[in-house]
């Protein structure tokens, strides 16, 4: 990817960028990981769930590697000039993508919800929807990182794609949390906290990933100030 048309990039800041974008891609592999533990919770496949947590974990601990020698090239380097701080708090809200999902998947291996409870709400049509709109917001926002190698337009307009995903990721959610509460007198207290936990944190995925495109446009005014 080239970085060079919407700012004038030096070959040093064009490797850090490069970075973001291994760094983004690293964060898309580990959230569809995240969907398919999701799906295997649904089938009551919890050996393979921990399986496919481990994965996560695996692909989680790589991203943090990007994340720390991305802050280690710019803090070694004088380049970036005004958006230093920018392209930091980026990096910062990609890994916090990958944070979610791990941290996510931690809550509902902690302790094993009912079987019974388990098919139900994670084969739900919004649970499934909820995860997938969660997954595409992410996707999307890589998107917008390599539209910033083509036109201010470009980035405008994948940044709406972002945002839409997140829109229906929350409608979702509140579904979601309805859905779980209306099951509190048919269930134990621990297992409504759980499930409460379990969506809130997976709703930081769809949140983190907008607030990095909230960074872009930061981006892109100073690209075009």
């Amino acid at each position: 990817m080239k970085f060079s048309d919407l700012f004038s990039f030096s070959r040093r800041e064009r490797e850090v960028l490069n970075y973001v974008d291994g760094h983004l891609q690293l964060v898309i592999k580990t959230v569809e990981s995240f969907e398919r533990f999701v799906r295997l919770v649904g089938k009551v496949k919890w050996e393979d769930a921990s399986s496919e947590y481990r994965n996560i974990a695996r692909l989680e601990t790589e991203a943090d590697k990007f994340h720390r020698e991305g802050n280690t090239k710019i803090a070694h380097g004088a380049f970036f000039g005004g958006i230093r701080e920018d392209i930091l708090n980026l990096m910062e809200k990609i890994d916090s993508i990958a944070d979610s999902a791990k941290d996510s998947a931690k809550v509902l291996l902690e302790r094993r919800l009912d079987d019974e409870l388990a098919a139900i709400v994670f084969n739900s049509s919004h649970m499934i929807q909820f995860v997938e709109s969660c997954v595409k917001a992410v996707i999307a926002l890589h998107d917008v990182v390599k539209a910033l190698g083509i036109n201010r337009k470009e980035v405008l307009s994948k940044v709406h794609v972002v945002e839409d995903f997140e829109e229906v990721a929350d409608s979702h959610k509140e579904a979601v949390k309805a859905m779980i509460s209306s099951m509190a007198s048919k269930t134990d207290l621990l297992s409504i906290i759980q499930l409460r936990d379990f969506t809130n944190l997976v709703d930081n995925i769809a949140d983190n990933a907008e607030d990095a495109t909230d960074v872009i446009l930061i981006l892109v005014a100073k690209g075009y100030s």
